[in-house]
């Protein structure tokens, strides 16, 4: 039989407030459990009783009591809220659980930070999944179907929740030390147009990068000779390494070979300064489970370098 529920239906109201009642044995106290005046209690036990065409309770001075009617109802009402109660908290539940998919945007200059936030978060969320997607080509996150993205703050797009995600960096043009044996070290802007410059070819247009350097808060842009032309920082770093040239690169990346001594940073005061990599995503995704566990993901990876947005 197909259920006789009207937008207008206050009958599971009605039947609240009646077990209330039955319950608690009194208007008053019945009230303060639903949070509601006396007489609303009263008037919504009223419809009830003349919605079935019986009285439901007894009234008297000192006390409520149940009448046989009322009782009947009670046996078959009970359970059917108890069962209404209980869908309602499942559904709750099932809101905020994070399951599903989620899609992930992210330049490769992020292929360090996000491998740490990915554990901790498949590992607290074991029945959610992750997608990523590393490009350095600019995309529209809702329009491509993901639901956050990662970007340096120059590129962030208008009207979305940003949260930064790592301190400040450098962009730096290094070496490896057997380069610099063969050809000399340049100490000037002027000095790398004459070296050999592992060019970068940008992912959204048929141009190579001019690299971006500093000098006394102006920005310089060099126009690299290229013998060889990479699509990316992270294998012109590899290839500066092998001793073929100059790479201009961020400089967490390649922070482990500085130490050990593989690449060597030149011209250190031309190094151009960049504002941090941070997570965003649409405003209505802050209602998303997923994207608030990936958000205490990045806070718990990161530490002081995630804050709060």
């Amino acid at each position: 039989m197909k259920p006789d529920f009207t937008m207008q239906d206050a009958r599971f109201g009605a039947l609240i407030a009646f077990a209330a009642v039955s319950e608690e044995r009194s208007f008053t106290r019945a009230a303060r459990r639903l949070h509601v005046s006396p007489s609303a209690v009263s008037q919504a036990v009223r419809r009830l009783e003349a919605r079935v065409g019986a009285a439901l309770l007894v009234r008297t001075s000192r006390r409520v009591q149940v009448t046989e009617a009322g009782a009947r109802l009670l046996a078959r009402a009970l359970p059917a809220l108890g069962e209404l109660a209980s869908t309602f908290e499942l559904a709750a539940a099932e809101a905020n659980a994070v399951t599903g998919t989620l899609r992930i945007t992210a330049p490769s200059l992020a292929s360090l930070i996000l491998p740490p936030i990915l554990e901790r978060f498949l590992r607290a969320h074991p029945a959610a999944r992750v997608e990523v997607s590393v490009s350095d080509r600019l995309v529209d996150l809702v329009a491509d179907g993901f639901d956050v993205g990662i970007r340096l703050e120059e590129a962030l797009p208008p009207a979305m929740v940003a949260v930064r995600i790592t301190a400040p960096f450098r962009f730096v043009v290094c070496a490896a030390p057997r380069y610099l044996a063969a050809h000399g070290t340049p100490r000037t802007f002027r000095e790398l147009a004459r070296h050999v410059c592992i060019g970068i070819r940008l992912p959204t247009a048929e141009t190579i990068y001019k690299w971006e350097l500093e000098r006394r808060g102006r920005t310089l842009r060099l126009d690299v000779p290229s013998r060889l032309v990479v699509d990316g920082m992270r294998f012109a770093a590899h290839a500066a390494k092998a001793g073929l040239g100059l790479a201009y690169v961020d400089e967490p990346w390649i922070a482990d070979d500085l130490a050990r001594g593989a690449l060597r940073i030149v011209v250190p005061g031309l190094a151009a300064h960049a504002s941090g990599l941070f997570l965003y995503f649409p405003p209505a995704a802050r209602r998303s489970p997923r994207v608030r566990a990936f958000l205490e993901a990045a806070r718990d990876a990161l530490g002081a370098s995630a804050t709060r947005g």
